[in-house]
Formats: structure tokens, sequence, C-alpha cells
């Protein structure tokens, strides 16, 4: 086949060859073949010797013209053909109705394309040249169709009630013994009709009923939602509340102010609570329906919706709202009236795709409120036409591998909060669909006469009760691990009462704020006081003070290097260097820095519970708003002399200029960084020491400007020198980086970003956290966010499968074949130096000083490393590529990247190791500060073996681990 597609591609050439010449070399042509059957020596008419050559005539400059719009239309058709394409190891995520290629089969097409766009653009391209690509590009295309094939998706989405039944079936897995806390998951369960495993609602209402007893009837002094929860969950079993271990929970709903102290949401739910089995109070009591119905009506803000704090409405509250208020919309004109703005507001703030945002992100949370609102009201969001898109884009955040759903998109597994909202959410969805009473109508659970289940408490054998005070492990060193570093914590109430004031302590490995938390308040002496919830640990109080106890928006926040995690302090694993505060706000965290205007609750109340259909969550990371002086002193912190510049660009801008007498005043400030800020757009952080080598001409400037391209999902860095004229030249980055971050919150888990150079994918530092791209570079260019997941065969049992799969995946390493890696081989000095080098992004600028590298594929990754002063030759002029390197010398090489980039790290105590005495004194200190980071902790008999060879995969963790510390990846 080879062999004729040649002698095609030769004639192909012949033919246009011949077509190209003109009609006098044609006519001539025609003479020379004629003469030729005359005689050997073709002779002209005044007898000359003919030559058998046409004439060329000379064309000059000006006569050139360069067609490129077949080029342009090719690359056009090219890039229609790939688009609806999708990306695909097997197919088996595929639609039917969907085309799929490998990734590899679409990289060799895209590095077409781009060829073929970097030559439309040369302005001295030849048509020889423009003609050839063309051939090429229509060639590539009929291989990319040819490689084409049907998507073998067996469903491409579940239906809702499919979802439902997956959903239940995670929360029972999850949960095997429900107890107080689970009610949310307990009311899912219930009212979507899940078959339950025979006695789990039983064991959940034994459960209570201990918990109950245990504390003396009393849920919580200040949070009386707690009481309202409980009620509905268990009218949801058929479970009376008003005899629970012969406690009556709804009579603590009798005091007004105390139901509603803890803001609109306590009116929420105590009228929800009530209406389940229209419960009556006392005739002492001071609550009513009335008085809960007029404090949710007075609430209502000018723009139609509510909010816990603010002026914005947000669609949570404003969903809850309708949910409280539906039993009277037909029969109340007041209620009617508000929940008609309310309907309007919530249609006003749904997103082109049916979605909705809240705290500065699209979640399925906020969507599901708004159906299970709808539900309430009897209004199908299928058949409305304002909310039509809702359910649909509700489904786009089904977790198939678990059942659950997701928080936001470019989470990978599901989130127990957001499947909890979404799970009730469809069981009231499927309840209207069938004719049911509405999700808390709970007139179908109510018996004639229900029977007396509340001897079911053992007061002599209370239980764990779900709260601990100071209990706990807290050890003083967990698991009898050595520290691996040092984090700052403190505990501040006020400017006038600091529990702890910042103290440096000693963190172990895998250890948790909350971990650090037990600790610390052990050591000190105050006291703590939590409780575990199905989303993580909830911290009640510190030093004896509670969460409401200053105010019903008061309780503890904590805050990591600045920001505000948006999870449990249980699950944040802190890193050496970290700087731990736990705050106790008065405001939301309006006062200490985690408040966002018009988001409810701001930041993590009470350290991470994330109960939020009661609003007690929600945490939001996030930098005090500048108009708050405390606020700016905070974000400031680490720019108190002044050492940070901020260049703020219009909003819709893509770049921003900064002039030599910029560069000059910063200079002389001692001004470190530059930050590009672009809002909801991009930020460039550029360290001035990059201009301390620049010379500016008067009519020259710096542009730094970040171009996205969504169509192909790519987006362009420039940073260069650009003249009057408009023409520009490269700047050359040395040790620093410029730092870009983008938005990215519908990113697939898989997603990557690479550099394209030269038509080839090149790895890049670079982050996908919260949303957001962190990319760390060099140099301007292209950069491409690609779905790409790496794999081998040969890995699946291997302790450090996950760093060789991330790595592989981000192009740093790659496998001995397409399906093995060969973890166990030993790793040469080119090839460990080669994945240094592209993990860094580095580029080579210099010539090379190793002879015995020069020719190699590896020679200009060594020659980058060696510029960066990270690795350095067996001799001034050799490298000895091709020897193992060793355990120590890698762990040197380790140790310089942490030092190339600045990483705040110390070496802490002392290493064990048995064969200690081996480790040459050179590599020591490298050693001692890989072990104390967990990068490298030795051999699992006790050993270190120094001078051993390292392996391939023993080199894809060191690696991994190391960019971690160092923040980069």
């Amino acid at each position: 086949m080879d062999f004729y597609k040649k002698w095609l591609n030769i004639a192909i050439v012949f033919i246009l060859s011949f077509s190209l010449l003109s009609p006098a070399a044609l006519a001539d042509t025609q003479q020379i073949e004629t003469s030729e059957l005359e005689s050997s020596s073709p002779i002209t008419s005044n007898g000359e010797e003919a030559s058998v050559f046409p004439e060329i005539t000379s064309i000059t400059d000006e006569e050139v013209v360069i067609d490129k719009s077949s080029l342009q239309t090719a690359i056009e058709k090219a890039e229609q053909n790939k688009a609806p394409v999708k990306v695909s190891d097997d197919g088996k995520d595929i639609d039917p109705a969907d085309y799929w290629v490998t990734q590899t089969e679409q990289d060799v097409y895209t590095n077409v394309i781009v060829s073929a766009q970097q030559l439309l653009a040369d302005e001295h391209a030849i048509q020889e040249d423009i003609d050839a690509k063309v051939l090429a590009l229509n060639q590539a295309t009929e291989e990319f169709d040819s490689a084409k094939k049907d998507g073998t998706k067996s469903n491409a989405e579940p239906t809702t009630s499919q979802a439902y039944n997956t959903v239940a079936q995670y929360m029972v897995e999850k949960l095997p013994d429900p107890k107080f806390g689970n009610e949310w998951w307990i009311i899912t369960l219930a009212r979507g009709g899940y078959e339950v495993p025979a006695g789990y609602f039983d064991t959940y209402y034994k459960n209570v009923v201990d918990h109950v007893v245990a504390n003396d009837g009393v849920l919580d002094k200040r949070k009386y939602t707690e009481y309202s929860r409980l009620i509905i969950a268990l009218t949801a079993i058929g479970k009376d509340p008003t005899n629970v271990g012969g406690y009556n929970l709804v009579e603590n709903l009798s005091d007004f102010e105390k139901v509603a102290w803890q803001g609109v949401n306590g009116a929420y739910f105590g009228l929800i609570a009530l209406n389940t089995w229209d419960f009556e109070l006392s005739e002492t009591a001071t609550t009513t329906r009335e008085k809960l119905i007029e404090r949710i009506l007075e609430k209502q803000l000018d723009d139609g919706g509510w909010a816990l704090s603010g002026t914005k409405a947000d669609p949570d509250m404003t969903a809850m709202a309708i949910q409280s208020l539906a039993p009277y919309y037909k029969t109340d004109s007041k209620v009617k009236d508000a929940v008609d703005k309310a309907l309007t507001t919530l249609a006003d703030l749904q997103l082109p795709n049916g979605g909705y945002k809240s705290w500065g992100s699209e979640n399925s949370e906020s969507a599901a409120q708004v159906v299970t609102a709808l539900t309430s009201l009897g209004i199908d969001a299928n058949k409305d036409p304002r909310f039509d898109k809702v359910i649909a884009n509700i489904m786009t955040y089904y977790s198939p591998d678990d059942g659950g759903f997701k928080h936001v998109l470019s989470e990978t597994k599901a989130n127990g909060m957001a499947t909890e909202q979404v799970g009730y959410t469809l069981a009231a969805y499927h309840r209207l669909l069938n004719g049911q009473t509405a999700l808390y109508d709970m007139s179908d659970t109510k018996s004639q006469d229900p029977s007396n289940p509340g001897d079911g408490g053992n007061p002599s054998n209370p239980g764990d009760g779900g709260n601990n005070n100071n209990s706990g492990n807290g050890e003083d060193n967990p698991g009898g691990n050595l520290p691996n570093g040092h984090t700052k914590f403190s505990i501040t109430i006020s400017s006038s009462e600091v529990p702890l004031k910042e103290t440096k302590v000693e963190l172990y490995p895998g250890e948790t704020v909350f971990d650090v938390l037990k600790r610390v308040t052990k050591q000190n002496g105050i006291a703590l006081s939590y409780r575990e919830t199905q989303y993580g640990t909830y911290i009640d109080g510190i030093n004896g003070l509670y969460e409401f106890d200053r105010g019903p928006l008061s309780g503890w926040m904590y805050r990591v290097n600045g920001s505000f995690p948006s999870y449990s302090a249980a699950l944040y694993t802190l890193s050496p260097g970290d700087n731990v505060e736990w705050l106790y706000t008065l405001d939301l965290g309006k006062d200490v820095g985690g408040y966002v205007d018009g988001i409810e609750g701001g930041g993590s109340s009470a350290g991470g519970n994330k109960e939020c259909k009661e609003k007690d969550c929600k945490e939001v990371e996030t930098k005090c708003p500048n108009k708050d002086e405390k606020c700016a002193e905070e974000t400031n912190k680490d720019n108190k002399d002044g050492s940070i510049a901020e260049i703020t660009i219009e909003n819709g801008s893509n770049k921003a200029i900064i002039t030599s007498e910029d560069i000059q005043k910063h200079l002389e400030k001692n001004i470190k960084n530059f930050v590009i800020q672009s809002e909801k757009n991009f930020k460039i952080e550029i360290p001035t020491s990059i201009f301390s080598g620049i010379k500016l001409t008067e009519k020259e400037q710096v542009k730094a400007s970040v171009t996205k391209d969504a169509k192909n999902k790519q987006f362009t860095v420039t940073f260069e020198i650009e003249n009057a004229n408009g023409k520009s030249k490269s700047i050359s980055i040395d040790k620093e980086y410029l730092k870009v971050t983008l938005p990215s919150n519908e990113l697939k888990s898989n997603t990557v970003v690479l550099q394209l150079v030269g038509g080839e994918y090149k790895p890049v530092p670079h982050k996908i956290v919260n949303g957001e791209i962190v990319l760390f570079t060099k140099t301007s260019g292209t950069f491409v966010l690609k779905e790409s997941t790496v794999t081998y065969k040969d890995i699946e049992h291997l302790a450090y499968k996950e760093e060789i799969e991330f790595l592989a995946s981000r192009h740093v390493i790659q496998g001995t074949t397409s399906e093995t890696f060969e973890a166990n081989i030993s790793i040469t000095r080119a090839q460990f130096a080669a994945l240094v080098s592209r993990a860094l992004g580095l580029q080579a600028t210099g010539e090379n000083p190793f002879d015995d590298t020069k020719g190699k594929l590896y020679a200009t990754e060594i020659q980058a490393l060696y510029e960066a002063g990270i690795t350095k030759g067996s001799t001034t002029s050799t490298f000895n590529p091709e020897e193992p390197i060793t355990r120590q010398q890698a762990a040197a090489l380790m140790a310089r990247i942490l030092e190339y980039l600045n990483a705040d790290v110390k070496a802490g105590g002392e290493i064990n190791f048995k064969d200690a005495n081996n480790i040459s004194s050179e590599y020591l200190p490298y050693i001692k500060l890989l072990n104390s980071l967990d990068i490298m902790t030795g051999m699992q008999d006790g050993s270190f073996d120094p001078t051993s060879s390292i392996t391939r995969g023993q080199t894809a963790k060191i690696l991994k681990r190391t960019l971690n510390i160092a923040g980069i990846m």
C-alpha cells in the first residue's frame, strides 16, 4: 500500500509541475517532442542547437501572488470536522450518536492543523509550501475520518427515578448505623419510598431516643432548628415527636424568640415542622403560625428574594422561603403575592443552562432547592417554561461511579451534602408526579392511633450522644511518627481575647487542622467541644465560647494561609509551614474576612458544619473585602512593607501595559511582585526581579495579557516588550515564573494544561484547584486544556500508581511502551534529569556544555536543568547520561528543586536509618530535609540504601511529592 501511495504522490507532483508551465513553455515542449521524432539533436530555425529545457522567465517580487485561500478553507473544514468528535479510550463513555477517537489520534490531527495555522500566518510562505500543506491537511482529514468510531455508551443519562435509587443506595451504604444528625438522609429515604434494609428506621429511632434521653431532652441551647429538623425526620418515618423517650420535642418550639433568634431560617423550619402533622402548641406558647409567617414575609428583600444576610437574593434561601410558605399560597393573599415575586426572582437568577449560582459558583444544591420549592406549590419544573431546564441541569452533576451527586462539576466523586439535597429533591419531584402529598406534608404517615415508642431510652446507657468535650486522641505524638515540619496556630475571639497567641506547633504526617486543634487545646488546657456529622467534624465551642453565644450570626471559623477552606477542618490536611487561625465571628464572617456580600453565611461558621439545609454552612474560600479596614489589613498581611503592586484592568480587557517609569519606581521601592488583576477573567503575578535586567527605551513598554480561545479550549499568555510600531520581542525569564490564574469551574477532573510548542504538547507546571487554573510559566505561549487519563497495565497494584498516572497524564513521564511502565527498573541520570526538566517547564537558552549528550533526544532538557543550577555534570564537559542515578543523588536533586522554587521548608529532627553511616556527608543535609518532608523516608527494613539505584516508580513518587510541597503541581 505504501508503495502505491509513494508513486501516486510522485505522479501528483509531476502533474502539478506540468500544469504550472506557461503557454510558451508548453509550446516549446511540444516543439521538443516533435523534433525528438526527427533528430536526437534539435536545431532551431536559425541553425543553432536548441536546449531540451524550456526557457525560464524571471519574475520580480511584485509579480508574485501567494494564494492562501485554499489553505484557509482546508483549516476551517478540518476544525469543523474535529470539533464534534469526542476523545475516549474505548468508546464506552461516548453516546452512540457521537463519534470518538483516541487521544493519540486526535493529537496527530491537531498537530497538522496547528502547523497549517502557523504556515497560514507566515508572511514568507511560498505557494509550493501552501499547496503541499493543503494536501497534507486533506490527507490527515481522511485518516482522522477513518479513525472515527461510534460511541457504545449504553445509556446517556439515568432517569431521575434511577438517580434517586442510586442516591438512596449510596446513603444506605455510607450510613449503615443512622443516628441523630442524619435527619436529611432519613427524610430522603423515607419520602422517596426507598426499600431500606429491615430495621433501618428502627435503628435510627433507637439511636435518636438514646441521644434525647442522654441529653435530658435538650438538643441544643441555642439552635432550635435542631428540634425542627428532628420533628420533620421523625414524622417522615411515622414516629411521634411529642413522645421521644418521654420528651415532647414539639413543645420546644413554643418560645417564638428562641425559634426565630437564629434568623429567618429558624422561622422557615419552625413553620415546616409544625405543619408536618398539624401540631398545635399550648395556649401559653408565644409561637404561632401567624407570627412565623409574618417574620418570613417581613424579611423578603426588595428584589423579591430572601437571604440570611445582605441585600441580594440567594436562590437557596429564596427557595426555602417558598417551601415554608407553600401551604398558605392559596389561602393567604399576602403569601401569594410574596411567593409570586419570589418565583419571578428565581427565574431571573437562573443561568442560561438552567443552573443556579451561589457562593460564587454554580452548584447542584441551589438548583435542587428551586425544584423542591416548585414541587411544594404543585409545579412540575419540566412543564413550566420558566424552569424547564433546571432538572436537566441537576442531572449533569450525577456521579455514575458512586451513584451520588457532585457539588460542582469539577469534582471527581459524589459530595455528601449535594447528594443529600438532590436526593430529597428527587423524592419530592417523584411524589409530585405520583400524585402524593408534598415533601413536608406528612399527613400520609400519621397513624390514627400512634404507638408510644417513647420507652426506647436507657438513661444508664446514654451512648456517645454525638458530642465530645476535648475527648478523642489529641496525642502529643500521633501514631508514633516523627514530625515532618511545623505549622503556626492561633485561636482568637477578639483583639482582647486571645486564648492562644500565634504558636509554632510541630506537624506530623497526615495531620488535619482538626487533629492539631485537638492537640494544642489539650496541651494548653483550652476547652474544646465538637461533634461528628456525615459531612465531617463540627466545632461547637472553644474555650467555653459556643456558636450563637454572642448573637444569631456568631460561631467559629478557621482560616489557612489567609483563605477560608470550603470543607470541615477534619478534612483539611496540613503541609509544613501552613498558618492556621481559628476565629470567632459575630456576623457570619464579615468581621473576620470570610464573608461575601449578598451571600448568606459568608465563611465557615463553626468550623465546617455542612448542614446547609439550615444554612449553618457553605463555607467560602475568599479574601477579605477591601472596603473593610480590618479585612484590608488581613489581605495585606504578607504585604506590610508594600512589596506588592496591584494593577487592576477594566473588566473585558485582556492586557496590561507596564512602562519603564513603572518598573523604575517599583524597583526603587523594593516592590517584589506586580499583580495584574482582571475581574472574573484572569490574574497575572510577575516577580519584579524579572525586570532588573531589562532596559527599555522611551518608546518601549512591557505588555502582559491573557487571550482565551474557548472554542479550541486554549489560551495564550503574552509577556513581551512592545515598541511604538507594535513590534515585539520576547522577555527571558531566568529563575522566576509568571503565575497565571484563570477561573475554570466546569473542567473535568482529568483535565490538564499543556503548552503548544512547535506543534507538540509540552508539560507545564500547573494546578487546578478550587475552580481555578493556576499556571506557572517562563515564556509567552499558547496553552491547551486537554482531558488526559494515562495508566499502564503493570502498575495496577503498585503503591505509587497514583503518582505515575499523575505525571504521565501531564506528559512528564512516559511508559516503556503504551501499555507498560516497568516501575522497578533503574532510571538513568539522563532520564531522571529529563523528567525534572519537563516537570519544571524549563527551556534551554545557551549552549550545551556536555559532549556526551549532544545529538541525544534528552540533550536540551539536561542543558535546561544545568542552566537552572539543579544538576551538574560528572566533569565540566561530560554528564555520564547512561549511568544509573543513586538514591542519595536523587535526594540532592529533589532538595535543589525545592531551593530553586523558593519553597519555605526546613529540615526537622535527625535521621535514624540503620545505614546512616553509609550516607555521604555531601548528601546528608538533603536526605534529612526530604525525610522530614515525607518525600524520601527510607526502605521498609529501616535503611536508606543511599548508593543503590533509584527505580522509575520511586522517582515518580518522590518527584510528585516534591512538586506538591513546592506548590506548583
